[in-house]
């Protein structure tokens, strides 16, 4: 039978919804029966001292027992509901779903309008994967007994499992109307609202709920999470550890205490969270998926790259982008001499642009490659060397193969070790040169910067990456610079509002493919950007390129280094305090100056 238990969450390190239910351990008595409103037709004497000597033995841990006892009504009596419930009660407390499945349908042939049972069938189709099945049965529970909480919330949760997430927030808007009061109702809400990334909106329905029921640790924990996100880190921090309190055996608090202090640059602490989790649960994806990105990040390859393959497994976003599986078996690093190897791009165009240096070296050793990438970059990896073949991974057919495995898997698979990634530059060229209009802009002599200021990616983690032009100005100051425009998407705009303090030439629109992009990059003698896509590009055709880092920067970049070994031609300029973007801007511009002094016939450049 439903409980009226919380819906609890917890699954990963974003708080995700995970729907639980506990079955009724014990069948009813006849009496039970009626005071909760089911009326049998034929509850006499004789079915009452036999239900009752079934919740006895039941009761006294003789589940068997009670199973034979109440089966043997069902066969005397078939007409009557409550050998049916019973037994399906006694079933589910032995654990066996499917059979109590069974006795629910029986009692519905009986009783049809049995709302209880419906919801109850609901929750065990939902519980075995038949969505649509739960589905149909929790409408049949709510036609019947349209103010069922519970069945609100059953509904709502089936159309979340089915990616209808406007029909659960109305189903769990439904069931709040019916009871104003229902933490998971609140709670429910406030997970859509997480998902929307409306973190404002889930904070305040989280602490909704927390005023309901303070003793729940997994509402603690999502209310830290809606905090994090609105970057209140101490108030998030303070969530988690009561979450701890309440909740000491789930990973995910843990997880999420990591990352908070994974942002704060404390890479030890965050370390021994991720550990806590997989004592846990040796086998949490996500823990072992952000465990990898801290290992990376100290330059601890040979357990890094290890720990980074359970991105493959994980079930956020931010660890599967782009994941795929084909009826082939995976590469698992053995000699790929002669055979055809399909290698697919995962995740953002720039870890795929700073892995692509890996494919070259596969081909020399005699594998056939077959890359799929992004359209975007087709053109430009057609300059690798040594690849047979490039495939667009939308394509809903690729060529044909032998093996295939995840671009990002590579360094896993080869062994790679901080002193032997590749550096041989550029690995990357381009097979078109810049239009016209991006030619004409380009002959102006002197030295030619191009800038870009925020990443294109609308999510917290690029925003901490990105900062607003005018916080550029100071480059401006520089005499003797040409400024290009790299910058795309909806921060571009702000080169026109900011166009009398910092002018730069605004290339055409009509560099659309990394492979355009690259022939205009060629051009400069400079590029200066935030950690995008750009980054990477300027990198792999050898530019000088200087990155400029937030306070906790990415994996790749390490810690406390202002070179890389992934970009000779690349110096970083990290914030030394979170979000404070002017001492990097500031070494910027003393570089810059030193730069121009030295650059052959620097003279002040004209822009407009």
């Amino acid at each position: 039978m439903p409980s009226r238990s919380n819906e609890v969450c917890i699954a990963g390190p974003a708080g995700e919804l995970a729907a639980t239910r506990r079955s009724s351990p014990l069948p009813e008595t006849a009496e039970t029966m009626r005071r909760n409103g089911h009326q049998d037709t034929e509850v006499n004497e004789e079915h009452a001292e036999r239900l009752a000597a079934a919740a006895s033995l039941a009761r006294g841990g003789d589940l068997d027992g009670a199973v034979a006892l109440l089966s043997s009504g069902v066969r005397e009596f078939p007409e009557t509901p409550g050998y049916h419930r019973a037994l399906a009660d006694t079933l589910l407390a032995r654990g066996d779903r499917s059979g109590a499945r069974v006795c629910l349908r029986a009692l519905l042939r009986i009783t049809p309008a049995d709302a209880h049972a419906w919801l109850t069938c609901a929750t065990l189709s939902h519980a075995a994967g038949d969505l649509q099945e739960a589905l149909q049965e929790v409408r049949e529970a709510l036609t019947y007994d349209p103010a069922n909480v519970d069945g609100w919330l059953e509904c709502g949760v089936i159309f979340r499992h089915l990616g209808a997430m406007e029909n659960a927030e109305a189903c769990y808007r439904q069931a709040l109307a019916c009871d104003p009061s229902s933490v998971r109702a609140l709670f429910n809400l406030g997970n859509v609202a997480r998902e929307k990334e409306d973190f404002g909106r889930a904070r305040d329905l989280y602490q909704e709920a927390s005023l309901l029921d303070r003793g729940n640790g997994d509402i603690w924990n999502n209310l830290g999470f809606a905090l994090h996100q609105l970057d209140d880190a101490e108030a998030a921090l303070s969530c988690y550890r009561r979450a701890c309190l309440l909740s000491p055996d789930t990973p995910g608090v843990y997880i999420n205490i990591g990352n908070l202090l994974k942002e704060q640059n404390d890479l030890t602490g965050a370390v021994s969270m991720y550990a806590k989790a997989l004592e846990l649960n040796p086998l949490h994806p996500e823990a072992h998926h952000s465990l990898s990105l801290v290992l990376l990040s100290q330059g601890d390859f040979e357990s890094g790259w290890k720990e980074f393959e359970w991105r493959l497994q994980c079930t956020d976003t931010g660890g599967r982008a782009g994941v795929r599986t084909f009826p082939r078996p995976r590469w698992d690093g053995s000699s790929l001499n002669g055979r055809r190897l399909l290698v697919y791009a995962e995740q953002g165009l720039g870890d795929t642009i700073q892995f692509a240096r890996f494919l070259p070296r596969l081909a020399g050793s005699g594998a056939r490659i077959i890359f799929a990438c992004y359209p975007h970059l087709i053109g430009l990896c057609r300059s690798l060397e040594g690849i047979e073949e490039i495939a667009d991974i939308t394509s809903p057919t690729l060529p044909g193969f032998e093996t295939y495995t995840a671009l990002m898997s590579i360094p896993r698979l080869t062994g790679l070790t901080l002193g032997s990634i590749p550096s041989s530059m550029p690995y990357l060229g381009t097979g078109t040169a810049p239009s016209p209009a991006c030619q004409d802009l380009l002959r102006t002599p002197g030295f030619k910067a191009g800038l870009v200021w925020a990443s294109n990616t609308r999510n917290r983690i690029a925003a901490m990456k990105s900062l607003p032009l005018k916080k550029c100005i100071p480059l401006a100051g520089i005499d003797g610079v040409t400024w290009y425009n790299l910058q795309a998407g909806e921060a571009a705009a702000e080169a026109e509002e900011c166009r009398e303090a910092f002018p730069l030439f605004s290339i055409p629109s009509s560099m659309e493919t990394m492979d355009e992009t690259a022939a205009v990059i060629k051009e400069l003698d400079l590029v200066i950007t935030v950690d995008t896509s750009i980054a990477h590009l300027a990198g792999a055709l050898a530019k000088p390129v200087w990155t400029l880092l937030p306070f906790a920067a990415d994996w790749r970049w390490m810690s406390d280094r202002t070179d890389t070994p992934w970009y000779p031609t690349m110096k970083l300029f990290r914030q030394t305090h979170r979000g404070d973007w002017s001492g990097p801007v500031g070494r910027i511009c003393d570089e810059l100056r030193k730069a121009v002094a030295a650059f052959p016939g620097s003279q002040t450049g004209t822009t407009s």
